[in-house]
């Protein structure tokens, strides 16, 4: 189900960690996923690079980050 306008980045937010878990309990793990679930995280690290980089500045410094 897609997230409602109103929630969607507390709720994405809370999918990404959930991810970001996953990702750090077995490195190794990724080799044990499906090819649709290895393409579905290469997918996530790619959206994310993009939405860093089309970050301003300001929301970086607001959410902890570097802006360099």
């Amino acid at each position: 189900m897609a997230n409602m306008s109103y929630c969607k980045w507390e709720n994405t937010a809370q999918d990404m960690n959930q991810c970001i878990g996953s990702m750090e309990d077995d490195v190794e793990a990724f080799d044990a996923l499906s090819e649709h679930e290895q393409e579905g995280m290469l997918s996530c690290l790619r959206t994310a690079a993009l939405m860093l980089e089309g970050a301003t500045p300001e929301l970086l410094e607001r959410a902890g980050l570097p802006s360099n």
